[in-house]
């Protein structure tokens, strides 16, 4: 496990929101909440180009859960690439679940992150637990751009250490 607390850090919902008519009211603080990092893949919107490049996801997706769709405990910061790939996947729908047999989503706000996913020294994503290789292979999480944040994160906290030395 190479520099995991760099990597998908703990993140927590505010304790209430205040409400708003529709969704993208929201961005800001969603976009707080997942302290601008895409709850996929891990970018922070500063290494993607700025918060322009960042949409909001409706982690159960708005076509199938409609009743949902303005309401904020299912809105995520995603990249536009992580959510582009997600569209309305959903392979739990009808059940209460986020995950079935291997396939499904991970809630940031309710399991670390980090404790399904590897981050190596590459910047590479390994699964060690369910869903975590249906994501990474669903999202194509170990695309070339989003190995090379994760591997430049990995080698910015090297130097960092190297010079504290």
């Amino acid at each position: 496990m190479a520099h995991q607390s760099l990597h998908f850090p703990e993140l927590t919902r505010r304790p209430k929101y205040e409400r708003r008519a529709d969704y993208r009211e929201y961005r800001q603080d969603i976009r707080v909440d997942c302290q601008g990092r895409c709850v996929y893949c891990d970018a922070h919107e500063n290494e993607l180009g700025g918060k322009e490049k960042m949409t909001i996801d409706h982690f159960r997706p708005k076509s199938r859960f409609s009743r949902l769709k303005h309401d904020p405990h299912n809105l995520v910061w995603a990249c536009s690439i992580c959510n582009g790939y997600k569209e309305d996947d959903w392979p739990a729908f009808g059940t209460p679940h986020t995950c079935v047999n291997s396939k499904g989503f991970i809630d940031p706000f309710v399991e670390k992150l980090c404790e399904y996913f590897d981050v190596l020294p590459d910047g590479s994503l390994q699964a060690i637990k369910d869903p975590a290789l249906y994501l990474i292979d669903k999202l194509k999480l170990n695309r070339t751009g989003s190995k090379k944040i994760r591997e430049n994160r990995n080698k910015r906290y090297e130097r960092k250490q190297e010079a504290e030395a």
